[in-house]
């Protein structure tokens, strides 16, 4: 099975990552299972913590890991208020 990532960045600062697959059959076919996590550093910096099915605390991403997600949205904004989704808090994050 060869996997591609491919990565696009568009002239108004929004980034896509998209988790293309090509399957050598259709039993083989991924299908991306994502999540919209541009506001996980600042939900982090404010103390937010983050618990699995059973209650008990883990890092966020290994919840959404265990959860099936396999392809991550990050926003990215031109000067954004307080720095939050901005080019550096983004590529820290990535």
């Amino acid at each position: 099975m060869k996997k591609i990532l491919l990565t696009l960045i568009f002239n108004t600062g929004m980034v896509i990552v998209a988790n293309i697959v090509y399957a050598d059959s259709p039993a083989d076919t991924v299908f991306a299972k994502g999540a919209d996590i541009g506001w996980l550093s600042e939900m982090e910096s404010n103390g937010y913590v983050f618990k699995n099915d059973s209650g008990v605390q883990k890092d966020c991403m290994l919840i959404l890991k265990e959860q099936g997600i396999n392809s991550l949205r990050f926003r990215v904004w031109v000067n954004p208020a307080g720095g939050w989704c901005g080019k550096d808090d983004v590529a820290m994050m990535a």
